[in-house]
């Protein structure tokens, strides 16, 4: 089941800090080189806002951001995405666990949680998509369709265990 997250306007303007921030470090100071870049670490970096929204996880990141790291707490990776499908890139890690926000076009800071699944599900269970294909990029990918993950509900209860 989505479950729907709306950002206020206060937590928009800080993932859009945390965007500028990232890229600014992570590229070596350079500015946007292009308008893609910029709308894919926003769209992200709003993806990773309304995740920790509702699965209650403090999402301050600033300077202890490294690339690499998960995106929240120790294993949550956020992918976000305007597609239907859930896209874990064959480098990345298979043991963390992969929530999947689709953000809805003109609808403001309205943020659909489709659910999520390990890396490894995804690999194993998604389509497969070998590097240097268009769809596979550098490293290859493995597409899942959202109807297919485990509801994000599931999730924050575990979390919520693990806290205990």
């Amino acid at each position: 089941m989505t479950v729907i997250v709306n950002l206020t306007s206060w937590e928009y303007q800080h993932a859009l800090q945390e965007a500028y921030y990232r890229h600014r470090n992570w590229k070596g100071g350079h500015s946007y080189q292009h308008t893609d870049q910029r709308e894919a670490n926003v769209l992200g970096v709003c993806g990773e806002a309304a995740a920790a929204k509702y699965l209650g996880l403090n999402y301050v990141r600033g300077d202890d951001w490294q690339p690499g790291t998960a995106d929240l707490g120790h294993d949550i990776e956020v992918k976000t995405t305007y597609y239907e499908h859930l896209i874990v890139m064959g480098n990345n890690h298979p043991d963390r666990r992969y929530v999947f926000v689709v953000k809805q076009r003109h609808r403001g800071y309205h943020y659909e949680i489709r659910g999520w699944a390990y890396g490894w599900e995804v690999m194993q269970e998604g389509t497969h998509y070998p590097p240097g294909s268009e769809r596979g990029g550098k490293h290859g990918s493995y597409w899942l369709d959202s109807r297919m993950l485990h509801p994000i509900k599931e999730l924050k209860a575990t979390l919520l265990l693990e806290q205990i």
